[in-house]
């Protein structure tokens, strides 16, 4: 469920266009809490989908909009 949210949420991020760097790191850090809340088996899961740097984010998100 929280995967979904942070998928749900993710997504639109993207669809807005919002490109400030600041704004990814919030979105990121309010995912962190999000994940400390899940028991432990799915805890890593969780944070392992929140290692995406904002560069790699940004890349991602400028060839997804030239298609």
């Amino acid at each position: 469920m929280i995967k979904q949210g942070i998928a749900l949420l993710t997504i639109a991020f993207i669809c807005v266009g919002c490109n400030s760097k600041g704004t990814y790191e919030s979105i990121q850090e309010s995912n962190r809490i999000e994940c400390e809340r899940l028991p432990q088996t799915e805890y890593e899961q969780c944070m392992d989908s929140l290692k995406k740097s904002y560069e790699e984010y940004e890349r991602e998100r400028q060839e997804a909009m030239s298609n």
